[in-house]
């Protein structure tokens, strides 16, 4: 990940351009650091181009989650 900001700091608006379609972006939080950036694999030629939000920790509300995503 080539750039790490404390929490509070917004990370800036990350789009794919033209020319960058093969481009897949990463953001990854943890604790208080956000770190973001273009992954190391671009797009399978195959792959389906999803948005995933994985929250790893215990006792998560999972219903709370959900629904403030909606």
């Amino acid at each position: 990940m080539p750039h790490c900001l404390p929490a509070a700091t917004p990370p800036p608006p990350t789009a794919s351009t033209q020319g960058q379609e093969q481009t897949k972006y990463v953001f990854q939080g943890v604790h208080e650091t956000i770190c973001y950036g273009p992954s190391d694999k671009p797009w399978g030629e195959n792959e389906p181009r999803i948005n995933q939000i994985v929250f790893i920790g215990r006792k998560l509300d999972r219903k709370a989650h959900m629904e403030g995503f909606r």
